[in-house]
């Protein structure tokens, strides 16, 4: 995957997006066209096909199969994009739907580790951890849809790494 981003540029546009499928491979056309539009298409797409069963089936059968597909790919493509000079690196998203975000989620210690290693993420299923954390600390007052977390302060952003700078 990450030999492809390379040969084909990826590293040189303006967001790099790692999806995480479901099961049979599957990337949500409206997230990506989405994201496509809203970056003038200076976009790349990274994913991988996990399973050979819809998601509601892996679901069920393998999880772990998932999360292991959400980790990879985002590690790999990750250590490349750190790797290049801050000033260099494109946004680095990451997305999934269903099954998908699930495994996604695999990739990140909690909220505050994806803060740190990624520029944006969209898609959550509600039984997640992730999502659950997040929503059950949220400050008084906010939405569970759209959850704001410590008044959404630089402090609650920072990272040491220049994402808030980057998303600027």
């Amino acid at each position: 995957m990450v030999a492809e981003l390379k040969r084909t540029g990826a590293y040189d546009r303006a967001v790099l997006a790692v999806a995480t499928t479901t099961g049979r491979g599957w990337v949500n056309q409206d997230v990506a066209s989405s994201l496509e539009y809203l970056s003038d298409g200076d976009t790349a797409i990274a994913s991988m096909q996990y399973s050979f069963l819809p998601s509601p089936l892996a679901f069920i059968a393998d999880r772990e199969t998932s999360m292991v597909a959400g980790r990879a790919p985002l590690e790999a493509v990750y250590a490349e994009w750190a790797a290049l000079p801050q000033e260099s690196q494109p946004k680095l998203v990451v997305f999934g739907e269903s099954l998908g975000s699930y495994g996604g989620q695999a990739a990140f210690a909690g909220g505050q580790d994806m803060l740190a290693r990624v520029d944006g993420a969209l898609g959550t299923p509600h039984f997640t951890e992730q999502w659950t954390r997040i929503t059950e600390n949220r400050d008084p007052g906010s939405f569970q849809r759209i959850p704001v977390i410590e008044d959404g302060t630089e402090r609650a952003r920072a990272t040491g790494r220049g994402v808030t700078d980057r998303l600027a």
